[in-house]
C-alpha cells in the first residue's frame, strides 16, 4: 500500500445508495435465474424430446444474457443521455414484465424470444456498475464493487 493511501481517510460508503444498488442487482439476478428450477419441465411441456431438453434449456438460459451483451453499450449511452434513474426504473419494469411473459409462454420459440428481449431491453447490470463508480472515490471503490 502506498504512503499516500495510508494517510488518506477512507470515505464511508453511501448506505442508502448501496441499498438501492443491491436491491436492483438482487432483482436482476432473480429475474435471470428464476426460470432455472422449472426450465426442464417447461421445455418438456412444449413437446421437446427428453434427450433435447438440456440443449434447449441452455439456449433459453443464455438468450437473456446474449440480449444484454448486444445492448449493454446502448444502455450505457442512454443512461448518459437521460440519466441513471430512468434507465434503472425501466430495466426493473422490463424484468417484471419479462417474468410474467416467460411464465405465460406456450412454446419454445416464445420463451426464447421473451428471454432474449428481456435481456435486450435491460441494461441494469452495466448501469449499476457505472453508478457505483460515480458514488465512490478511490478510498472506498474496492469495497463498493466487492460488496455488489
Amino acid at each position: 500500500m502506498s504512503t499516500k493511501m495510508q494517510n488518506t481517510a477512507i470515505t464511508p460508503l453511501p448506505k442508502m445508495k448501496m441499498v438501492v444498488i443491491c436491491t436492483v442487482l438482487i432483482s436482476e439476478s432473480a429475474g435471470y435465474m428464476f426460470v432455472f428450477p422449472f426450465l426442464p419441465f417447461m421445455i418438456r411441456s412444449f413437446g421437446v424430446e427428453e434427450s433435447e431438453v438440456g440443449f434447449h434449456s441452455g439456449w433459453v438460459a443464455s438468450s437473456f444474457m446474449f440480449g444484454q451483451f448486444l445492448s449493454s453499450f446502448a444502455w450505457g449511452w442512454i443512461s448518459d443521455k437521460v440519466g441513471i434513474r430512468p434507465v434503472l426504473i425501466f430495466g426493473i419494469t422490463v424484468t417484471i414484465i419479462n417474468t410474467v411473459c416467460v411464465g405465460l409462454s406456450t412454446s419454445l420459440a416464445q420463451v426464447l424470444t421473451v428471454r432474449f428481449f428481456g435481456g435486450l431491453l435491460n441494461g441494469n447490470i452495466g448501469v449499476v456498475k457505472t453508478y457505483i463508480g460515480l458514488i465512490t472515490d478511490q478510498t472506498n471503490e474496492a469495497t463498493a464493487f466487492g460488496s455488489t
